[in-house]
């Protein structure tokens, strides 16, 4: 307990002596941890729109007026033998049109004079993955069943790249600040331990271990940590309905986020832990070359 108090102690007074700096640091660390959480909620949702669309049904074949039912069937029955396929759903005209009037229930001018012998029979083809689409794609292109085929592959390409790119571009700038942050930790801990010096001289010289003196120094970084994770994180609370609304606004089909306190819980969880682990380990390795001990 005493040396609980002690390190909590000389921690205090690092901060106090050095508040400027304190200040500094904790503001750069709010920055970079809320910019992962950021990166994180984004690629959260990133990956659950390709998920829902990789469940989607993700090529429909059309089929003219004269093919029979039976020859559909047969068609269906091959296709679900292929590797590549995950699903195929056969949609009848009189199905197709169950479908057309559902979508337009409130335009009956549009109802008026459609009936299920113009629609046309299709297959909903499902792959296993995204870049199957374009294979199965072309098995229809001279097929002489068959009207039209479309696919949904340039909507997913198109949202893979920006994803792509919203992670490369995040990873880059959350390195140059995970680069300044150890560089700011670095400078803070070397200038504790010079403004210290007398006291560490002291400890030395009555037989402090090496921890003993370390402590304090590496629980100033832990205590930055917990105070940037925790402003981050309240920062997320306040910004985070805005972006549920948003993203609701254009995407109401998919749940893209968890539930809102599950996911404050979880991402100050996370930030806490791996800002309190770099913090240390930054602390220490600071400590390690300059105290000397």
């Amino acid at each position: 307990m005493n040396q609980i108090i002690r390190v909590i102690k000389y921690t205090f007074q690092h901060i106090t002596r050095n508040v400027w700096q304190s200040f500094l640091i904790i503001m750069i660390l709010t920055v970079l941890m809320l910019m992962g959480q950021l990166f994180a909620i984004v690629s959260i949702a990133s990956d659950r729109i390709l998920t829902y669309l990789e469940n989607q049904p993700q090529v429909t074949v059309f089929f003219k007026d004269e093919t029979t039912s039976d020859q559909i069937e047969q068609i269906k029955r091959e296709l679900e033998k292929d590797s590549l396929i995950e699903s195929v759903s056969y949609i009848t005209k009189e199905q197709a049109y169950e479908i057309y009037k559902a979508q337009h229930k409130n335009e009956p001018e549009l109802l008026e004079f459609v009936t299920p012998d113009i629609l046309p029979a299709s297959l909903d083809i499902s792959a296993r993955q995204v870049e199957y689409l374009s294979n199965i794609a072309k098995q229809f292109q001279n097929n002489e069943f068959v009207e039209r085929v479309i696919f949904q592959q340039d909507l997913v390409d198109e949202l893979t790249s920006w994803t792509d790119a919203v992670r490369f571009g995040g990873g880059v700038l959350l390195g140059v600040l995970l680069l300044i942050s150890i560089g700011i930790i670095l400078i803070v801990v070397t200038n504790n331990i010079n403004t210290f010096s007398r006291e560490i001289e002291i400890m030395r010289l009555v037989g402090a271990g090496s921890w003993y003196i370390r402590w304090p120094f590496i629980f100033d970084g832990v205590l930055f940590a917990l105070f940037s994770a925790t402003y981050a994180s309240a920062i997320m609370v306040w910004v985070l309905p805005y972006v549920q609304s948003f993203t609701d606004h254009f995407i109401a089909t998919v749940e893209l986020f968890p539930p809102h306190e599950n996911l404050i819980h979880l991402v100050w969880g996370y930030t806490t832990g791996i800002g309190v682990l770099f913090t240390a380990v930054v602390s220490y390795l600071a400590t390690r070359q300059h105290l000397k001990v």
